[in-house]
C-alpha cells in the first residue's frame, strides 16, 4: 500500500490501516544542531526536512493561547541564566548561553481558584486575534502554495 503523506495522515488518524505512520517534526531544529550537522557531513543548501524524508505538511497556526497574554517579564538575570515569566504565566529558566529546554519553574494554575482566574483568558467566544491570526497564516500558506 503506497499512500499520499494526505492519505496517510487521515487513515492514521481515524486509526487505519497505513503503509507506515506519519513521520513529522513539529517545533523544528535549533540552528545549532543544523550548523554542527552541516560540520559533521549534512550537505550545503539541503533542507533538512527534506534529508531526513519528513513527510510534507502545511499547517495553519490558529492561536489556541489566553487571551490577554500574560505581561513578559524577566525576574532574574545572571551572565548564564535568565528567569523569566513568559506570555503564557510560566515562569521559567533559560540557559542564556546556547539552544536548550528550558527548566520550567511554576505555572499559573495550581488550584481551582487560580484556574477560575485563568479561564477567564479563554472565552470561546472571544475570537479577536485567534481568527485574525489564523486568517493571515491561512493566506500566507495559499501564497506559498501558489508560488511553489
Amino acid at each position: 500500500m503506497m499512500l499520499t503523506y494526505r492519505e496517510r495522515f487521515r487513515r492514521h488518524m481515524a486509526f487505519k490501516d497505513v503503509d507506515r505512520p506519519p513521520f513529522y517534526e513539529f517545533l523544528g531544529f535549533w540552528v545549532e544542531t543544523v550548523n554542527r550537522w552541516r560540520a559533521e557531513g549534512l550537505p550545503a543548501g539541503v533542507d533538512v526536512y527534506d534529508y531526513f524524508n519528513f513527510d510534507k505538511r502545511e499547517m495553519v497556526p490558529i492561536d489556541y493561547g489566553p487571551i490577554p497574554r500574560f505581561i513578559p517579564r524577566t525576574l532574574e538575570e545572571d551572565a548564564k541564566y535568565r528567569v523569566e515569566v513568559n506570555d503564557m504565566g510560566i515562569k521559567m529558566k533559560i540557559l542564556k548561553t546556547s539552544a536548550s529546554m528550558p527548566t520550567f519553574l511554576d505555572f499559573p494554575v495550581k488550584c481551582r481558584r487560580d484556574w477560575e482566574r485563568m479561564k477567564e483568558r479563554y472565552d470561546p467566544k472571544d475570537l479577536r486575534g485567534i481568527l485574525k491570526r489564523g486568517v493571515q497564516s491561512l493566506r500566507n500558506t495559499i501564497e506559498r502554495r501558489i508560488e511553489s
